[in-house]
């Protein structure tokens, strides 16, 4: 069986999903914002509530026996689908931004933790994600079973050729959101 997806209809992912003919539903869904305004925060727990309120329902009818949360608001919505209907989740963390106690109350009530990288495990260990909660996948590429290591100056050379990239200029890539707590901005200064 495909696995079933739950996201908001507005975005790309949602698009693919349903071009790749995957079971693709609809929620709504509100992205959490870090505020100290108290009214918008509570605007944003009510907000995944009610998103957490249309999972349970799709649980239940579809009769899912485990839910992925891929971002940390999505784990919240998982947790509370979990605390209401009792459906295991597995929460896949790829951020390392402060969490303040959340960290350690999703790792506890989540079946398994995935880190995508040594870094986010360390950071999930730090916010008190139990040790044996987490599993930790890396996410990327193995190069080496693109080029061999013995090619890879050879590739870089070619591909900065193609570029019109001079050999003595630094490149950096990212691939990834460009969002606030990532930094990109301590990294272009130093």
């Amino acid at each position: 069986a495909l696995p079933e997806v739950c996201l908001p209809s507005n975005g790309p992912l949602f698009r693919m999903c349903v071009a790749a003919q995957l079971p693709t539903h609809a929620i709504t869904f509100r992205h959490f914002r870090r505020t100290i305004n108290p009214f918008v925060l509570a605007g944003q727990i009510y907000a995944i509530y009610k998103t957490s309120q249309q999972i349970c329902a799709l649980c239940l009818e579809k009769r899912f026996h485990m839910l992925h949360a891929n971002t940390d608001t999505a784990a919240i919505a998982a947790w509370e689908t979990s605390r209401t209907i009792g459906i295991p989740f597995v929460w896949h963390c790829r951020d390392m931004r402060p969490m303040h106690g959340f960290a350690r109350i999703l790792g506890r009530q989540a079946s398994a933790v995935v880190a995508i990288s040594g870094a986010v495990e360390e950071h999930l260990l730090k916010e008190g994600v139990k040790p044996d909660k987490i599993k930790r996948i890396n996410n990327g590429i193995d190069l080496s079973r693109l080029i061999a290591p013995e090619d890879h100056a050879a590739a870089r050379s070619r591909a900065r050729a193609k570029l019109g990239i001079d050999d003595t200029r630094m490149v950096a890539l990212s691939i990834g959101a460009f969002v606030p707590w990532k930094k990109h901005e301590m990294f272009i200064e130093t």
